[in-house]
């Protein structure tokens, strides 16, 4: 699914993430943006509306759970950095 505004197109470039974490949090945008879609449809009927609710809400809850991985994924990468860097001007 293709939307005309994608604001998360560049905005993780792989060249500074690395690759694996640029690629994880542009999906993870791609996610987010179908998330809040859903949220602007327009339900006509209560049946409707709840299950938009809980498509929604399972959305969300999946963007929040790869962020989380993501994060965890970059902090360990991040520490591993300042663990080298501090054994690189302690020898």
């Amino acid at each position: 699914m293709r939307t005309r505004h994608q604001p998360w197109a560049h905005i993780f470039p792989v060249h500074l993430y690395g690759r694996e974490t640029g690629l994880a949090l542009t999906a993870t945008a791609r996610k987010s943006t179908s998330a809040r879609a859903m949220i602007m449809e327009k339900p006509t009927t209560d049946v409707e509306m709840e299950e938009s609710k809980l498509r929604t809400s399972e959305s969300l809850q999946q963007v929040h759970i790869d962020l989380l991985q993501i994060h965890r994924k970059m902090r360990g990468m991040l520490s591993e950095k300042l663990h080298a860097f501090r054994n690189f001007h302690h020898t």
